[in-house]
């Protein structure tokens, strides 16, 4: 629908019975006074990102309010985990005691204002629809086809594993249908440029109402605003778009040497939501069955030799992990079992890059994938000897090395 809400129409429907209004309040109105649908877009997705702030606002001031009348300990939560900036909280979320009661919501102003809300997103879709349209489905595989060997392309999220399970993603793994709450980090990759977070996660069904902005490189998006009111959501968007991240089609975002590329998503947009259509794990190999999949194989950096008086290193790489745990592997078999979702296998090469980052939280050493022949060589290989013999390498050995290894020992 076309936007016709004025500050004269929004001071009508807001009234609800009241017509004491706070300065917060009043800030609403001024934000809606001060939106035109005729200005360039750039200006007006800016002017559309004050109403919600002014909305989200009001409702920190009042959730914060209400909780120091009632005597109770309610902090204002903040937009990435204990940091950042305080965010409006979820109805559901904010303490009955706070509301009024079970049934109260936190203000007899909150139905007018998330009115506004889904105005102001339908306002949003239409500002984005162009740039939108080049994430239509159709631009995208479907992972039932076997990307071995083809041409593809996958919205896709890694999924984290640490030695420590992490609850909230382990939730989404058993069951993947709670992305729908989130603001979801993705990435776009194609058959050669494969740059991703995790070895292994998610391939996304996302309606186009559901993209938000991208970047051939990683730009932080506050996920934990997800855990707010719902216009938090928006507004981060809306954010990192003021900040100068834009909407490029998926065939220009492909991430440079160390970097991947990263895609806001939203779970869930008014009637549209994201779905998971796909799992994707990178391996060795190609299985011809999903009991007989193994992913790829990672290695332990035992130590890293240096070419006397150059930059040119070499990593001696030592004991062989897998890059996706058995543990995690049972769990997308299960889903793949119960659910009919496919897992699409991506074998590692050249074109395959992740940080060693990624696995600090599970192995918590270095470890690097032996995708680039050229700039690694396997600990006690006659190749390795025969370079430490030589001496043209200076050797740093690495903490977990062994410590009683003669190979790697450096020249006394």
């Amino acid at each position: 629908m076309p936007w016709t809400t004025t500050a004269g129409s929004w001071r009508t429907v807001s009234k609800q019975g009241k017509f004491w209004r706070s300065s917060e309040f009043n800030k609403i109105e001024t934000a809606i006074g001060k939106y035109k649908t005729t200005d360039p877009n750039d200006a007006r997705l800016k002017q559309l990102k004050a109403i919600l702030d002014a909305i989200s606002h009001w409702r920190i001031h009042k959730q914060e309010q209400k909780a120091k009348k009632a005597g109770v300990a309610f902090v204002s939560p903040k937009d990435a985990r204990d940091e950042g900036a305080k965010i409006a909280q979820a109805e559901n979320r904010i303490p009955a005691a706070v509301r009024g009661g079970d049934n109260e919501t936190l203000s007899v102003r909150s139905q007018a204002t998330d009115s506004l809300v889904a105005d102001v997103v339908a306002e949003i879709d239409v500002v984005m629809t162009a740039d939108r349209t080049a994430w239509g489905g159709h631009n995208f595989t479907a992972p039932t086809q076997q990307a071995l060997g083809e041409a593809f392309r996958f919205l896709v999220t890694a999924q984290t594993e640490t030695a420590d399970v992490v609850a909230y993603r382990e939730a989404t793994i058993l069951n993947p249908a709670l992305i729908q709450d989130a603001l979801i980090s993705a990435s776009v990759i194609q058959q050669d440029s494969i740059h991703v977070w995790g070895p292994s996660g998610f391939i996304l069904n996302a309606p186009t109402n559901c993209i938000g902005v991208a970047m051939a490189d990683d730009f932080k998006t506050k996920n934990a605003v997800a855990e707010g009111h719902q216009l938090e959501k928006y507004r981060e968007i809306l954010r990192l778009y003021e900040s100068g991240v834009r909407l490029p089609a998926p065939t220009a975002l492909r991430a440079a040497t160390g970097k991947h590329s990263e895609v806001a998503v939203l779970g869930r947009s008014y009637g549209h939501t994201t779905s998971v259509s796909g799992i994707f794990v990178l391996v060795n190999a190609h299985a011809n069955s999903v009991a007989e999949i193994r992913p790829a194989s990672v290695y332990h950096i035992a130590s890293l030799m240096t070419k006397q008086g150059t930059t040119q290193q070499i990593q001696v790489i030592g004991a062989t992990l897998p890059a996706v745990t058995d543990r995690r592997m049972a769990q997308y078999r299960q889903l793949n079992a119960d659910l009919g979702i496919p897992i699409v296998q991506l074998p590692l090469s050249a074109s395959v890059e992740l940080g060693a980052t990624y696995w600090q939280g599970l192995y918590g050493n270095a470890i690097v994938f032996l995708n680039r022949p050229a700039n690694a060589m396997v600990h006690g290989s006659d190749e390795h000897r025969a370079a430490v013999a030589s001496g043209e390498y200076q050797v740093t050995i690495k903490d977990d090395h062994p410590k009683n290894c003669n190979i790697c020992k450096p020249p006394a």
